[in-house]
């Protein structure tokens, strides 16, 4: 994994299927399937999922109609986002002004 390599679905883009990366991933735009990374996710204030993000560790501050999540380590809700799903995750941050509903669960290792 480099850490100075991100792949990016840019806003107004749309990519259907599953993403897999060894490296950081940034969503601005919308992704229909599921993201892979050993990395990092990162999904921006115009970012849209509807599907499964797995990876170490994700910041969201977009939305998620329908999905879920299995954070290995850090999962990082931002201000603004909105999100309805199923969590999995080592550890939790949800900031003010996050809307967050569906099934959480804490595990020690995925």
């Amino acid at each position: 994994m480099n850490p100075n390599e991100v792949n990016r679905i840019a806003a107004n883009t749309v990519f259907k299927g599953t993403f897999t990366s060894e490296n950081d991933i940034r969503v601005d735009g919308k992704l229909e399937g599921e993201i892979v990374s050993l990395g990092k996710v990162v999904v921006g204030p115009t970012g849209v999922i509807d599907g499964k993000i797995t990876a170490t560790n994700a910041d969201f501050s977009g939305t998620m109609t329908k999905g879920s999540f299995q954070i290995h380590d850090t999962l990082c809700f931002k201000e603004g986002s909105k999100v309805n799903g199923d969590m999995q995750f080592k550890r939790i941050q949800i900031e003010l002004d996050a809307k967050v509903t569906g099934t959480f669960r804490v595990i020690d290792q995925i």
